[in-house]
């Protein structure tokens, strides 16, 4: 071997001893030294176990497939003969993927590589007396008759003579036919010629009645032809009327197709248009969505900035106010002080005037004089006084200033209360105004999204009922395309509906009453149920007798009717629930109401569906097999019998389509359900115009919230401000009440200390003036200075009084001037300055976003426009849309029915045709003279022979011949009138025809009889011809049967006498020295190769038992047997067996291993085993194992022999004991 399979390098294997065992473990290729060996003898590439021949040549691991192409591998079988002459025989793959042959050096052809072979015993039309392969063994015990017939015709050599026995015996039975068929043929002329004797004198009576008959014939033809042909006239006017029709309905309903297409087209452009307008909507509405909160923002800062203008204008007027009655009441103080300065300066003169007039300067003098004494010792107290009063007269000045302070903080705190209830007020009113305005905006947006929320399940509602009504049309075009429907099948299903309007008791067809789980059953189901499927389902038999009356009386077709009442269908067999894998009852797989249970039960019977035919054909004719219908999902059914019958293709068309038809009811429904309720909806325009007022609403009612927000805020704001005012206020007035209190106690304080310091001066000056006052003549100082003084004293206390008033004023000048009642005036008109122009540039943004928003909203109105006038008239094409469906279908109903009645006139036309045909065939066949005029071209009439007539059609120009009729006859226009004349006609050649089958003479026999001489005398010669040739045929049949017949029962004779030795020698035991038996029976002792051998073995002690009952062990030793027996009929050289002793047991392997050793001495006996107790027997070993890192195989060869002992010729009687039979090879193998 040289790149053979497994063998990369050039192995040589041998020589191979007489018993030569080749052993290894699985994989190391010990098979492919059998393919090598089968290879050489020329085997095909199937038995090699290759799909193609280069699969056979060696392929390293990591080898591309692109240098498959170029491989090779060759095997060369050197062969011995007796004489010690060895021949070669080569066989190569060439890289072209062909086989090249070689004897020796000697290329040769196949044909003469076989023969060769052939010569020396090699046969490879029967291998097996030669090669055994795999498993092969049991497959010989487990052939059927036929195919043991076929193995013995194959090594008998029987079956070259095939095609010939064939042939020949075909030659030979066709020409016994012919003499069967000429006999017979002579047989019958001869018989006419005696006939044709006896009806001579019959002749001339029978032509006078024949005239007669076929007058009468004549016009009864005649008769029938006029009025079929009047009834055809009318046929074909009522069938051109209805063309008419029927063409104009289909204008009609091509128009409306059109229109329909069209409008088709222009709803999808429109669509198109609506989504572009929709998309540039949304994106328009999604820009004044994105810039609301500007518009929001602008309006709320605008707002926000007006209300501040208004509060600060406000507080710049009041600022304005107060200032300008500052200036007023510090115009009106300075001028107070300025008149408060004149007047004391007035009195201060006045007082220099009165102090220097009224007494004499000695008595001032000395008054002053005095008044300086009383002041020098009155001096601590008056200075105490002066003291007193400059603290009086100050604490005097802060209660003015205390009491001042306190008015100007009471009329705050008036002013604060005024604001503070005023904006309690209103900040009230606002926060009523925000909850309304809050609870306003929640209602809302509450409403917003639910409406959005309600709108978005509208969407999705109308999603789905689109979808479902797209799903249902599109489902309901894919059934109407698969459940079409032939007349036959329309009649009867209209049949069928009208027999369950008038009988209540008919409930239906099976393949409405049930329907499969799964649509893959559907096929086989139909199958299984084949014509039942349309079998109706009634209650009773009355019920099922007025309905076949009915079908008959309307000629509706014929059906099947199952009585529920009648029924009693066998119950299934549980068992066939539990055959296991995916086999199932048919009642399992389907679904149907239990009162229809015992008609669908009657119609499906025990039947199995399954999904494999392999499946089936284990249920079927496994060892268990059920004799029940059994089918697959392909369709193929194998009846109760075991016939096959195969495919899907075995439906009648529409079947399983039968099951649609509910489906398509139950479609419909869904369908106007969804589109009804589509209809119901809301469209998408109201849907959004809604949305978008709700939106506006919620938009409008949250600006409104955000204003209220911020007018909340500031008033807020300002009364917390003025909360803060009034309560800086009171905290000031409590502490200038505190403070005033406590001036006041100090006031008292002064004055109490002011009086007790004047009594003291007082006394004083009582006790220095005391000499003056008398001199004065007053009664005292006092009254002194009252009188002198009173002037003085009075212009003192104005003095004084002025001075307070001056005092008081100018604290309170200094109180003015110190407040400021500019800056906040100033920066009230900074601030509204800056207000005006932050208000006119968000008056400009405003300005722009309404300018912006305007567009927008004119775009949207556009938009809207646009799209509802799209809608509108998208609405208005649906209307007419569903307008043209409707007339279409009208159209296609009122079509269907002309074309129902069309097709009926064509139906009655065309059978009336038929049946003028007929007649006219008929009456050319019988040659019944049926008068015709032809019209020339010229205008001349002429008579026509209807036997010129071929197909049956007249021709055009030819009209019928009614002259012979007469007028009441040509007149007949009611079927009573015309039976009667047919009557008449029918009696009339019914008497003549009587009177003629009484002669029955054969008017042409004169003519005849030296005809009928010639044809048999020319009849006996074709006779004796075919008898001669069939006789020559039967012996060559003859002889190629004797050959074919000795040459296979050489083979069988030999087979049968050596296959019970055989099998007695290993099967032979101490305990059984006879062995069993075995032996070959023929089918056919005539022909046995057409029939088949059975082949039975009786092991000892077994009874006689058909061949699969035995076991493994013991078919491989049968089927060794007539193995050994086949070789014996026609021996090779060289025997090769790969592992036969699979199935054997220790002691069978001992009975075949002894035989095969005592056989080895006469045949080379080459094993394939991995059984040490078989091959250690062996006189050589050829070892194979695989190196796997290359996946190479490599052969260790071991020579036996020399270890060889006496137990070679050990007695095959003995039954070899399990450590005592094994010699030491084992030791050395192991």
């Amino acid at each position: 071997m040289e790149n053979f399979k497994s063998f990369a390098e050039k192995t040589v294997v041998g020589p191979l001893r007489p018993f030569t065992a080749i052993v290894g473990p699985n994989g190391s290729g010990k098979s492919n030294l059998m393919d090598a060996i089968s290879f050489a003898v020329g085997e095909k590439t199937h038995t090699l176990r290759g799909k193609q021949l280069r699969d056979i040549a060696y392929r390293k691991p990591d080898e591309e497939s692109s240098a498959e192409r170029s491989r090779t591998c060759q095997v060369s079988l050197f062969i011995v003969d007796d004489v010690g002459k060895e021949t070669c025989f080569s066989r190569r793959l060439t890289p072209s993927g062909s086989s090249e042959y070689k004897i020796g050096r000697r290329t040769v052809t196949h044909q003469v590589y076989s023969k060769s072979l052939e010569s020396i015993g090699i046969f490879n039309r029967a291998r097996c007396n030669f090669l055994v392969f795999q498993n092969e063994v049991q497959n010989i015990a487990n052939q059927s008759p036929k195919d043991f017939g076929t193995v013995f015709e194959l090594a008998s050599g029987s079956g070259e003579l095939r095609d010939e026995y064939n042939n020949k015996k075909q030659l030979k039975d066709n020409a016994e036919e012919n003499v069967v068929f000429i006999f017979k043929k002579k047989r019958g002329l001869i018989s006419e010629r005696k006939q044709y004797k006896r009806q001579q004198d019959e002749a001339q009576q029978y032509h006078k009645i024949l005239e007669k008959l076929e007058e009468c014939k004549s016009d009864q033809a005649s008769f029938r032809l006029y009025h079929m042909n009047k009834e055809l006239k009318s046929l074909e006017e009522n069938l051109s009327e209805e063309l008419r029709e029927m063409t104009l309905v289909k204008t009609k309903t091509d128009e409306l197709e059109t229109a329909i297409d069209n409008g088709r087209k222009e709803l999808a452009s429109m669509n198109m248009e609506k989504t572009v307008k929709l998309r540039r909507k949304q994106s328009t509405a999604a820009e004044s969505e994105k810039h609301r909160p500007d518009g929001v923002r602008i309006l709320t800062q605008l707002q926000r900035v007006r209300s501040r203008i208004r509060a600060e204008e406000k507080a710049l007027e009041k600022a304005r106010d107060e200032q300008r009655k500052h200036t007023q009441e510090l115009a009106s103080l300075e001028a107070s002080h300025r008149d408060l300065s004149d007047a004391m300066s007035t009195i201060e003169a006045e007082l220099v005037d009165a102090q220097g007039t009224e007494v004499s300067r000695e008595n001032i003098r000395e008054y002053k004089n005095l008044k300086d004494s009383v002041e020098t010792q009155a001096s601590i107290s008056r200075r105490e006084l002066a003291a007193a009063e400059r603290s009086r007269r100050l604490v005097l000045q802060k209660k003015t200033t205390l009491e001042a302070r306190r008015d100007q903080l009471k009329a705050e705190l008036e002013i604060s209360s005024a604001e503070i209830s005023t904006f309690q007020e209103g900040v009230e009113r606002s926060k009523s105004k925000l909850a309304a305005a809050q609870g306003a905006a929640s209602t809302l947006r509450l409403e917003l999204e639910s409406m959005r929320e309600e709108a978005l399940n509208r969407k999705r509602q109308r999603e789905d009922l689109e979808k479902t009504a797209s799903d249902t049309s599109e489902s309901l075009r894919e059934a109407n395309a698969n459940t079409a429907e032939s007349a036959k099948e329309q009649r009867f299903q209209e049949a069928l509906q009208s027999m369950k309007r008038m009988y209540p008791g008919v409930k239906g067809a099976i393949s409405e009453l049930c329907k499969p789980t799964q649509r893959k059953y559907r096929e086989a189901i139909a199958l299984v149920f084949g014509k039942l499927m349309d079998a109706i389902v009634v209650d009773n038999a009355q019920t099922g007798e007025e309905c076949i009356s009915y079908l008959k009386e309307q000629r509706a077709g014929k059906a099947t009717f199952l009585p529920l009442s009648d029924l009693r269908p066998p119950p299934l067999d549980e068992n066939f629930r539990r055959l296991g894998g995916t086999v199932r009852p048919v009642l399992d797989i389907l679904t149907f109401r239990q009162e229809f249970r015992a008609a669908i039960q009657y119609a499906a019977g025990s039947a199995l569906i399954c999904d494999t035919l392999e499946e089936a054909r284990r249920v079927r004719f496994g060892p268990r097999g059920v004799r029940v219908k059994i089918c697959s999902l392909d369709g193929t059914l194998i009846s109760p019998s075991g016939f096959i019958t195969g495919g899907v293709s075995v439906l009648e068309e529409g079947a399983t389509s039968k099951w649609d038809r509910s489906e398509i009811e139950m479609l419909k429904k869904r369908r106007d359900n969804a589109v009804r309720q589509l209809e119901e909806l809301p469209g998408p325009s109201e849907e959004r115009r809604r949305e978008s007022e709700a939106v506006q609403k919620e938009l409008d009612s949250r600006s409104t919230l955000a204003q209220l927000q911020i007018d909340l805020k500031q008033k807020e704001a300002r009364l917390s401000r003025f909360q803060t005012v009034a309560e800086e206020a009171e905290q000031a007035l409590e502490a200038v009440e505190g403070e005033f209190t406590e001036v006041e106690s100090t006031l008292a304080e002064r004055d109490a200390s002011v009086a007790l310091i004047r009594t003291g001066i007082e006394t004083i000056e009582e006790r220095v003036f005391t000499d003056f006052i008398k001199r004065a003549n007053s009664a005292s100082i006092r009254e002194f200075e009252e009188t002198v003084l009173q002037r003085v004293e009075s212009l003192e206390e104005r003095k004084l009084s002025l001075k307070q008033q001056l005092s008081k004023v100018e604290s309170h000048l200094d109180y003015l001037r110190s407040k400021d009642v500019e800056s906040p005036v100033k920066r009230l008109e900074d601030s509204l300055s800056g207000q005006s122009d932050m208000v006119q540039a968000l008056q400009r943004e405003e300005q722009d976003f309404q300018q912006n928003k305007e567009k927008r909203e004119r775009l949207l109105t556009e938009l809207e426009d646009s799209t509802r006038s799209i809608a509108t008239r998208y609405e208005t094409l649906e209307v007419e849309q569903t307008r043209r469906k409707a007339e279409l279908t009208n159209l296609s109903e009122i079509f269907g029915s002309h074309r129902k009645v069309v097709t009926a006139l064509e139906t009655q036309v065309e059978s009336q045709r038929s049946r003028q045909k007929e007649l006219l065939r008929y009456y050319r066949m019988e040659q019944i003279k049926v008068r015709f005029n032809r019209e020339s071209e010229d205008g001349t009439v002429e008579p026509f022979e209807l036997s010129a007539v071929e197909t049956g059609d007249l021709p055009q120009n030819v009209v019928l011949d009614v002259t012979s009729l007469n007028r009441r006859q040509r007149e007949a226009s009611t079927s009573d009138a015309r039976a009667e004349f047919e009557t008449k006609f029918a009696n009339q050649c019914e008497s003549l025809q009587n009177q003629l089958d009484k002669l029955a003479p054969n008017l042409r026999a004169p003519e005849h009889m030296t005809d009928i001489e010639q044809r048999v005398e020319g009849i006996n010669r074709e006779f004796e011809d075919a008898r001669k040739e069939a006789s020559k045929f039967t012996r060559d049949f003859e002889e190629v049967r004797k050959r074919r017949y000795d040459l296979f029962m050489e083979c069988f004779n030999h087979v049968a006498e050596n296959i019970s030795d055989v099998y007695k020698e290993l099967t032979r035991s101490a305990a059984y020295p006879m062995g069993g038996t075995a032996y070959l029976t023929l089918e056919s002792e005539e022909e046995p190769y057409l029939s088949g051998i059975k082949y039975n073995a009786m092991p000892p002690t077994k009874r006689f038992r058909d061949m699969d009952q035995l076991s493994g062990g013991e078919r491989t030793v049968a089927a060794l047997a007539l193995l050994f027996a086949f070789h014996n009929f026609r021996p090779a050289p060289f025997l090769v067996l790969d592992e036969v002793d699979a199935a054997l047991d220790n002691l069978n392997l001992a009975r075949v291993s002894g035989y095969i050793r005592r056989r080895a001495a006469d045949l080379q006996m080459i094993v394939i085993s991995l059984k040490d107790f078989f091959f250690e027997k062996a006189d050589a070993l050829v070892g194979v194992l695989r190196k796997m890192d290359d996946n190479k195989s490599n052969i260790l060869t071991l020579e036996l022999m020399e270890f060889d002992d006496s137990q070679d010729e050990a007695d095959p009687l003995q039954t070899p004991s399990a450590p005592e039979a094994r010699p030491r090879v084992q030791e050395i193998l192991s």
